[in-house]
């Protein structure tokens, strides 16, 4: 065999090995997701006083 082909067949299971880790994470999510048990991540909303200190603090730069 000589090194190009080495090569090419590592890359192509390397390929093949990250294809199959994306399609077991989708899997999962969508499992979680049928099931009711994902992690969300809760989005911050910042109040109004914390808007207006941030608006104040853009207006001193």
């Amino acid at each position: 065999m000589t090194a190009a082909y080495k090569e090419a067949t590592a890359h192509s299971l390397f390929r093949e090995e990250q294809t199959m880790k994306m399609w077991l994470r989708t899997l999962a999510w969508k499992l979680s997701v049928l099931l009711g048990t994902t992690r969300l991540q809760p989005i911050p909303i910042p109040t109004e006083e914390q808007q207006r200190r941030m608006a104040a603090q853009r207006r001193r730069r």
